[in-house]
């Protein structure tokens, strides 16, 4: 089974946020899901596809360490439920 990390604001009793929780385990059935504040390393382990989403958070710097942030280079990326901003952090570039 395929294992998909979410990255974003998700556990944290925001009724948006966790409906996309079920959403996607709706529309994905086949995979596996870890959800997370936060990237790094050691959660990109084993991790085949990396989603990136839930509300309004363009603007700032993504919680993603050095290490990881290059290790996204070989890793399938998705933007989802991503609000519109006026102004892009460069990292989400």
């Amino acid at each position: 089974m395929s294992k998909i990390l979410v990255f974003g604001f998700y556990g944290k009793n925001n009724i948006g946020d966790n409906l996309f929780i079920q959403a996607y385990q709706h529309l994905f059935p086949d995979f596996e899901f870890v959800f997370s504040e936060d990237i790094t390393s050691t959660k990109l382990q084993g991790i085949d596809v990396v989603f990136l989403g839930g509300g309004s958070f363009l603007h700032d710097e993504p919680a993603i360490t050095p290490s990881a942030f290059l290790e996204l280079n070989f890793k399938k990326i998705f933007y989802l439920g991503v609000g519109v901003e006026d102004y892009i952090h460069p990292k989400h570039l």
